[in-house]
């Protein structure tokens, strides 16, 4: 494996998310982004994971914060 085929994860806290169907939410919409291979949304902890290749904190950020909840 080569170093242009590692992921890379992104960690985020985030408020706002308070049942399993937020998680889901935050989950689905991440998942559509550009280099995303998984997203791990938790809304017991208040924290989303994301792993994937390329991939640009400020859009996911802005998804996260366009779908209501608030990324810190």
């Amino acid at each position: 494996m080569g170093l242009f085929n590692r992921s890379e994860m992104l960690n985020f806290d985030v408020t706002g998310m308070s049942c399993g169907n937020c998680s889901g939410k935050v989950t689905k919409l991440l998942q559509a982004l550009a280099g995303v291979k998984k997203v791990d949304a938790s809304h017991e902890n208040d924290t989303v994971s994301v792993t994937g290749k390329n991939l640009n904190e400020e859009l996911i950020r802005a998804t996260i914060d366009d779908a209501g909840y608030k990324v810190q």
